[in-house]
């Protein structure tokens, strides 16, 4: 399979029982052993042979209750060292991560994510990490500088709004999506904040999170409408001599995606509004399953190959642009990240199909390879070589340079020698005669 850091980390978290189903007296249905869940029909669950679906993720996170000695209570603090922890170390290496929670409505998405009150969720467990870091590189290397921009944005409708520039809500088309041939895509115009504290991205998030399209439905009181991403900017900037630095930018996407539901299930139906929202989110999520399949797909025919044809041929089209959130997540689908995804599950029997279809829809997840790699600012990265290259020239020049020198040396010394020479051999020479007239 190649790099395990390259894959799609799955796990999946189960919630406790919401009101609405401790007031109808729901049944659980859903099991955890290690990193196994098992789902069991409902219809089936009182029968000698009740139908279980198991399956296998990286983590399955039991939150449904604290008095199950076969699987230990998942709180919020589990929740970020198993899974948001992993997201923080990748970024301060420098690689673009993803992460994502995926659920039907009301299962539990938003509070894994972002949490209430006390109760943080992932992604202020993740400031207060990424803050604390920052200030101990500060500590360590004083020239080190590490800076730290956050956005807040949302899919509404098929349309991006900012949510930290209320002026964006007013247009009617949205922010416009484009793509970097090298950076991928991202969406132009959106504002971002330089913070400098996790307290500052909480406040950001907070005043956005009240622009943020919510609404009451017959699943959830405060139902998301919108698909929201909170993404950050992280430049490192780390001296390696007197003229070099090494900077190193890294994309961090932290995205709640919008809860599936079923019209009749929810009420939509019975609003216009509600039932244009369901309908866009449904779509959005399908086309995001669609891109999950594919990709799941393409590596499982690499898998068979093994020098030889498959036997079904797959298409390498990966229908990203047909929404603009697939467009978007691009490079967390199969591109340059390492992307985490928790898909959240309702615990109740009268959830079994929706439950089953997220199982599903992460078990498909799971497959997928990205290719993932350092940013390392291309100009600091090109001027970086030069100057190695130029370093290396001068000491291959000062080298040759002594060499010649040395030969000149040499040269030099003959070359007196050799004048010695016939300057003793004409004195040698001299001696000869005179010594030859006496004897005559």
């Amino acid at each position: 399979m190649g790099d395990d850091g390259d894959r799609v980390r799955v796990a999946v978290r189960v919630r406790p029982f919401n009101r609405r189903e401790l007031d109808t007296h729901c049944k659980c249905i859903v099991r955890m052993h290690g990193s196994e869940t098992e789902i069991t029909d409902p219809e089936t669950r009182n029968t000698e042979n009740p139908h279980t679906t198991s399956f296998a993720f990286d983590h399955s996170l039991w939150s449904f209750s604290n008095d199950d000695p076969l699987a230990p209570y998942a709180d919020q603090s589990k929740l970020y060292n198993t899974m948001g922890k992993y997201i923080i170390d990748s970024a301060m290496e420098g690689y673009n991560t993803s992460m994502f929670a995926y659920g039907q409505t009301g299962s539990g998405k938003t509070f894994t994510i972002m949490g209430y009150g006390a109760q943080k969720g992932i992604v202020p467990q993740a400031m207060d990490d990424l803050f604390q870091r920052v200030e101990v590189a500060g500590v360590a290397s004083k020239e080190t500088t590490i800076t730290v921009e956050v956005a807040y944005y949302e899919i509404y409708n098929e349309k991006v709004r900012d949510l930290l520039n209320p002026e964006s809500s007013n247009k009617v088309a949205g922010l416009k999506v484009r793509e970097h041939p090298k950076t991928g895509p991202y969406v132009e115009g959106l504002i971002k904040y330089l913070c400098r504290s996790p307290q500052e991205v909480l406040d950001l998030m907070e005043d956005g999170g009240r622009m943020r399209a919510v609404a009451a439905t017959a699943m959830n009181a405060v139902s998301s409408r919108s698909h929201a991403i909170v993404q950050l900017t992280i430049t490192q900037v780390t001296p390696k001599g007197p003229k070099e630095a090494r900077e190193r930018r890294s994309k961090v996407n932290f995205v709640d995606l919008a809860g599936s539901e079923r019209a009749v299930k929810s009420n939509a139906a019975s609003d216009a509004d509600r039932f244009r929202e369901a309908q866009n989110i449904n779509k959005s999520l399908s086309q995001l399953g669609n891109v999950i399949s594919a990709l799941a797909d393409g590596e499982r025919v690499r898998k068979r190959k093994s020098g030889r044809k498959p036997s079904v041929m797959k298409s390498d089209h990966i229908p990203y642009r047909n929404s603009v959130l697939t467009w978007i997540l691009k490079d967390s689908l199969g591109g340059n990240s390492r992307t985490s995804m928790i898909a959240t599950i309702s615990p109740a029997d009268d959830n079994y199909e929706e439950s089953l279809s997220t199982l599903r829809y992460a078990d498909r997840a799971k497959s997928i390879m990205n290719k993932a790699t350092v940013n390392e600012d291309e100009n600091t990265k090109i001027v970086n070589d030069l100057r190695r290259e130029i370093d290396a020239l001068k000491k291959k020049t000062r080298y040759i340079g002594g060499l010649r020198g040395v030969q000149a040396a040499r040269d030099a010394d003959g070359k007196g020698a050799a004048d010695q020479r016939p300057a003793n051999d004409a004195g040698r020479q001299s001696g000869d005669d005179n010594e030859s007239a006496g004897a005559a």
